[in-house]
């Protein structure tokens, strides 16, 4: 007498079991990555002052830490090998620079580097009474580099943290049991 049982059925079940974990951590990782993108995106169509440094987009990183508990995933800048750049939480939420001399150097646009850059430069009051620092510019005229400012209000854009609100919830599907059986059923050929 001969039996034959198909336990092939069982053998993917077991397989798709076996990648539970790295499925976790593929879904963890494409949300992670999908969300720097969009976190460059933001912080490259943020208006700001000529020239565009572009370091902010350039320093937005990913990086994820699994523990028994499971996992947190940090995006942000100063993440996963990339810089901390100073400005970004500022920019995001709003809020008051306050100078740690004397003034914050405010450039014109069209001025590159800082103050020190223009040897020649002075202050002036203009007739609002604003401080300025100016250049020569001809025999009579004078061309503002700097306004002098002890503080400034940066206004918030939300950059950052709108398109974090809005991939949250993407994460939360991702990372339901359900689309986490999918995903190892999918790495495990079934």
């Amino acid at each position: 007498m001969s039996i034959t049982v198909d336990v092939s059925g069982a053998i993917k079940k077991t397989k798709t079991l076996l990648n539970i974990q790295k499925a976790a951590k593929k879904q963890a990782t494409e949300w992670a990555s999908e969300s720097v993108k969009v976190a460059k995106r933001a912080a490259s169509n943020l208006k700001k002052t000529k020239p565009k440094t572009g370091d902010m987009a350039r320093n937005i990183g990913m990086a994820i830490r699994i523990d028994a508990t499971g996992y947190e995933i940090h995006v942000g800048t100063g993440v996963g090998g990339t810089k901390t750049v100073k400005y970004a939480k500022i920019q995001d939420e709003g809020g008051i620079v306050k100078a740690k001399g004397k003034y914050l150097t405010i450039p014109f646009e069209g001025v590159q580097g800082s103050a020190r850059n223009f040897p020649d430069s002075f202050v002036i009051k203009s007739k609002a009474g604003t401080l300025l620092i100016v250049e020569r510019k001809g025999k009579k005229g004078l061309r503002p580099l700097f306004s002098l400012k002890k503080q400034v209000t940066i206004p918030e854009t939300k950059w950052f943290s709108w398109g974090m609100d809005q991939r949250v919830p993407v994460l939360n599907e991702a990372m339901k049991a359900e689309a986490v059986y999918e995903k190892a059923k999918q790495m495990a050929g079934g």
